[in-house]
């Protein structure tokens, strides 16, 4: 009796293969292992439909599951059992003011909602418009409104006759869903009656008369609109008609708009557009990768915010923007501030954060936070390395030059920095950092690398200024530390980049003992001109900076350097560690050892 096949194997090769094994197992058919035969050909036949069968199989029982799926359909329909609204197009937005200077008086000049302003992009034109109407009333002659909102992105109207069984899915698949709104009309006819409905992304609260809709994912990267069949809200009846307008978007292709024009004039005037905040916060439609991510979590925070998590996954998952989160409460800033929960954001491709983004999370997060709960959106804070690190490299075993070397350990360094860092609650590792540059290349045969790191203050001049920096890591202490002639040759846990201080070229320094000084380099040595103008607490990694009064200082800001206790630095919560490459010294080293 012929041997059962083995039942695993997907290959066609390998199932075709397991055919014969089988067919060697009996004696009605001889020419089965020759391929120019007949029962080849059925071989062939018999596994490429194992194949497909196995094919259809794995994909049909994988697109059943969530964490399995593949089809962008299938995921979709598993989120609507989680209550999860894939994100769309986002609509990249911008902050302008509007002045106009009539010839005449006008009681008032209305700006209507749809009103069009015009920009150009890397050569390109991009339309935004209002989602709201203002009215400009004159103010000592002076008509103008500071702080209009423009949305890019085309105004479409689309029309649904209702009637049994029929679904209001939305043909465009770049259109923003925090765009739409919908009118219900009695009929068709001109002047028919009609009614606002409002979205609602959950069913709390909602009556059997409410006149408010829903949307969730549909086929083809669409969005389905649909009603509460007049258990959750008033389902319309059969002869009306549905209006459902909505903004057609490019996503961040339109982001970094800094000069805009109004498309006509408004009510027969010329408007004047200065722009108070560059268009930003465009996006594409989420990624399945990010839906299978974010679905879930859904489920769990219920569109609140009461965890840190909670906040975290809301923000993640409705502004694609945002590179990172840091969630903390009030009682851990200093001084404490009951009642409120810290929010630090960072954007993608920017230092910081604009107030237009600011207020826009603040009030998402409101609507979802506890009533006693009061969400404060904050630009991150950072904390930058500097790496000096002396590389040495065998050129018995290598061609490469010493430049050669240096550009390999420098791409190393940035790649650990975009791989373990650029997020908060990060560490720098000395050992994984020794370890990426002792990788860089087999030549290299170790190196002596030692880092520190430094926050900005940016004091007013001229101006007496107190600041307050939180490094969290415990500061290294020398003990005994006396100034000599060769100041170089101490080694503060503290010390300053240079600043004008009375006239003289100066920076700041510990003395060891917890007391911050002023002091300046002259030719009989180091000169101390302010014996206390702070404190260090060694053990936490606070510095508090008092009263410091400059008339002068280069680049953006003080740097105010640290070095910590050990080899490695821990990320505060609060703070993101960053390693800029004009902060790594390089020295290389050939030896043929």
């Amino acid at each position: 009796m012929a041997a059962a096949t083995i039942i695993s194997e997907l290959d066609f090769d390998q199932v075709k293969s397991d055919l014969k094994t089988f067919l060697a197992g009996q004696a009605a058919f001889a020419d089965y292992d020759f391929e120019g035969s007949n029962m080849s050909v059925i071989l062939d036949i018999l596994a490429y439909n194992t194949f497909y069968n196995n094919f259809y199989t794995n994909m049909a029982i994988s697109e059943m599951f969530l964490d399995s799926s593949q089809l962008r359909s299938s995921v979709i329909s598993h989120t609507k059992e989680l209550n999860y609204l894939p994100r769309s197009y986002r609509s990249s937005s911008a902050t302008i003011n509007i002045s106009f200077s009539p010839n005449d008086t006008p009681a008032s000049i209305t700006i209507p909602k749809y009103t069009k302003f015009t920009t150009t992009i890397d050569g390109k034109s991009y339309t935004f418009s209002t989602d709201e109407v203002y009215v400009v009333t004159p103010n000592e002659g002076d008509y103008s409104v500071s702080d209009v909102t423009v949305y890019e992105g085309r105004i479409v109207k689309e029309y649904f006759d209702v009637a049994s069984g029929v679904k209001y899915v939305l043909s465009n698949k770049q259109l923003d869903t925090n765009s739409i709104e919908v009118v219900i009309y009695d009929s068709s006819a001109a002047g028919a009656d009609s009614n606002t409905y409002t979205y609602k992304a959950n069913l709390f609260g909602v009556a059997q008369t409410d006149k408010v809709f829903y949307l969730q994912g549909a086929k083809e990267e669409q969005y389905e609109i649909y009603f509460g069949q007049d258990s959750f809200g008033r389902e319309p009846t059969t002869g009306e008609v549905i209006e459902v307008t909505y903004r057609v978007a490019t996503g961040p292709n339109s982001d970094g708009a800094a000069t805009f024009s109004a498309a006509s004039t408004i009510e027969g005037y010329t408007a004047t557009v200065t722009t108070s905040g560059n268009s930003e916060g465009g996006a594409v439609q989420e990624t399945i990768s990010s839906i299978k991510y974010f679905a879930p979590k859904s489920i769990q925070i219920q569109d609140r915010s009461v965890t840190e998590s909670d906040y975290v996954n809301l923000l993640k998952s409705n502004f694609s923007e945002i590179q990172s989160v840091s969630v903390y409460g009030g009682e851990r800033v200093d001084p404490p501030r009951y009642g409120r929960v810290i929010v630090s954001v960072d954007i993608q491709n920017s230092d910081g954060i604009s107030e237009n983004l600011k207020e826009k999370y603040r009030k998402f997060l409101t609507d979802r936070s506890p009533l006693a709960i009061n969400p404060i959106i904050e630009e991150p804070k950072f904390v930058y390395v500097v790496i000096d690190s002396t590389v040495h490299y065998n050129t018995n075993i290598t061609s490469k030059s010493a430049n050669e070397i240096e550009s390999l350990v420098r791409t190393a360094l940035t790649s650990y920095s975009s791989t373990y860092l650029a997020d908060f609650d990060k560490n720098v590792r000395h050992s994984r950092l020794v370890r990426a540059i002792d990788d860089c290349d087999i030549s290299i045969i170790g190196n002596d690398t030692e880092i520190k790191m430094y926050a900005y203050i940016v004091p007013t001049l001229s101006t007496n200024s107190n600041f307050t920096i939180e490094f969290r890591n415990k500061i290294f202490i020398e003990h005994p530390f006396s100034i000599d002639d060769d100041v170089e040759l101490n080694r503060p846990g503290i010390k300053s980049s240079l600043f004008t201080y009375n006239g003289d070229s100066a920076y700041l320094q510990d003395n060891s003992a917890g007391v911050l000084q002023i002091l300046t380099n002259t030719a009989a040595g180091a000169f101390i001109l302010n014996d206390n103008i702070g404190t260090v607490d060694y053990t936490t990694g606070k510095v508090i900076i008092r009263n410091l009064n400059v008339s002068a200082y280069t680049g953006s800001g003080i740097k105010i350097y640290a070095k910590p206790d050990s080899q490695d630095i821990l990320g505060p919560f609060d703070r993101i560690i960053s390693i800029d490459d004009s902060d790594i010294t390089l020295t290389v080293k050939a030896s043929t050892d």
